[in-house]
């Protein structure tokens, strides 16, 4: 096992001395689809570069997404649409915040002509509130899907304003969220998923990462595939308009698994494992901007 498999096991190793697991208070939940369609909320009127916060309505009860303008240079210039990855402090900028928009774009904002836009998915105000929620498979479905219909919103913003190109990526848990974008609504130009597939039960039940999941999720292998799996939406989706990065030494997100949602899509595959890959902002930034100049340049 080399250096990048093995900062993967330990940070996960790491992560276990919590009590925290994955699902194990329920796994009982509506499905995303149901899930998306009884996510409600209104879009606020947007005044520039700043902090927006949207109260929204869903299936387990309010919930607090949010985004950030983080560069807004006008409607003649491309906008790209950003997920954070899992349980990070997405709007805390601070220089020991684990925050990958800022490593990947804030560091070099003033070099990006686009149009920068961050997302805050619920329960990322605080680790307490994360822990807390996560053990309930609904409560992971259904910030999901407030993220996903987020993203559409804005996407749909951006129609309205006649911005070109419309680029949605994210990395780990806005990786999925942009994949799921693409195969619930597919309306932005180019996804650049990075570290994630359409297979995310795998995460849960067969990667390093199945030592966090609880006991009820890891007794129950079906359910949490139904609710999770989402590879048959994504493979039957027309657009030849994604550009997926993933790790060859991943122990969280398997490169050989989640290499099969992307069948005819062009794949990056980079040396590293999941936590180094988040570490090389320089290369990340690379493999997003390349979108947001040729969107659906498939070379």
């Amino acid at each position: 096992m080399n250096f990048h498999a093995l900062l993967d096991h330990f940070t996960i190793k790491v992560a276990t001395l919590s009590k925290f697991r994955f699902f194990n208070n329920s796994i009982e939940s509506p499905s995303f689809a149901e899930h998306l369609a009884a996510i409600e909320f209104d879009m606020p009127i947007i005044q520039g570069e700043g902090y927006y916060e949207i109260p929204a309505k869903s299936l387990v009860g309010p919930l607090d997404p949010a985004f950030h303008i983080a560069q807004w240079r006008g409607s003649e210039f491309p906008i790209l649409i950003f997920h954070h990855g899992n349980n990070e402090r997405p709007f805390d900028y601070g220089a020991t915040s684990k925050n990958t928009f800022k490593n990947i774009f804030l560091v070099k904002k003033e070099e990006i002509s686009a149009n920068l836009i961050a997302i805050r998915a619920p329960y990322h105000r605080s680790l307490k509130d994360y822990t807390r929620e996560m053990t309930h498979l609904s409560n992971f479905l259904a910030m999901l899907a407030v993220s996903t219909s987020l993203v559409d919103s804005l996407v749909q913003l951006a129609h309205e304003r006649l911005i070109s190109p419309i680029v949605v990526g994210g990395i780990s848990l806005g990786g999925w969220v942009t994949n799921l974008h693409r195969a619930y609504f597919g309306s932005a130009d180019a996804y650049v998923p990075m570290l994630a597939g359409a297979a995310l039960e795998d995460v849960f039940l067969e990667s390093a990462y199945q030592s966090l999941s609880g006991e009820t999720a890891r007794e129950n292998p079906e359910i949490v595939k139904q609710a999770l799996n989402f590879e048959l939406q994504f493979l039957q989706a027309p657009e030849a308009n994604v550009f997926p990065l993933l790790a060859r030494h991943d122990q969280i997100i398997r490169l050989e698994r989640q290499r099969l949602s992307y069948a005819k899509h062009p794949l990056t595959i980079v040396n590293k494992g999941h936590v180094t890959t988040a570490l090389a902002s320089e290369r990340l930034r690379e493999h997003v901007l390349k979108r947001l100049i040729n969107p659906r340049d498939q070379f």
